[in-house]
């Protein structure tokens, strides 16, 4: 999300956003701020980090929406919603499919993999805490 072009938002809206999220993710401790900080959303941090930010500043989402439009919240609710769909299918149903995969054929399992495997990736579950 970025500020529509041509307004000028009030500096303090933007630190005290950031201040507010990163506030949030410190008190839920590092296996939120980690990923974060390095670049790897997931589903479960970041609902916790919207709920706990909310809870800090409830006027926050109605801060931001006027500077950043009704589309760019839009856009993100659809990009969360696939985050979301991603984490259930990587969580629930890929363990499943991966259990039949020794007796499909090879092309099958391979595309059975692979499907998989997006999907843990793309919920962030790839993610290897050193």
């Amino acid at each position: 999300m970025s500020i529509k072009i041509g307004l000028n938002p009030n500096p303090n809206l933007i630190v005290g956003t950031l201040s507010n999220s990163f506030s949030a993710m410190e008190k839920l401790g590092d296996p939120v701020i980690r990923p974060f900080l390095q670049d790897v959303i997931q589903f479960s941090p970041l609902l916790n980090t919207l709920v706990t930010a909310g809870g800090q500043d409830l006027m926050t989402p109605f801060k931001v929406i006027p500077q950043v439009g009704f589309s760019a919240i839009a856009d993100f609710v659809v990009h969360f919603t696939a985050l979301a769909v991603y984490t259930l299918l990587a969580t629930t149903v890929a363990p499943v499919l991966l259990k039949f995969t020794p007796v499909l054929p090879r092309t099958s399992r391979f595309q059975v993999k692979r499907l998989t495997e997006a999907w843990k990736f793309g919920s962030g579950l790839d993610y290897d805490d050193h």
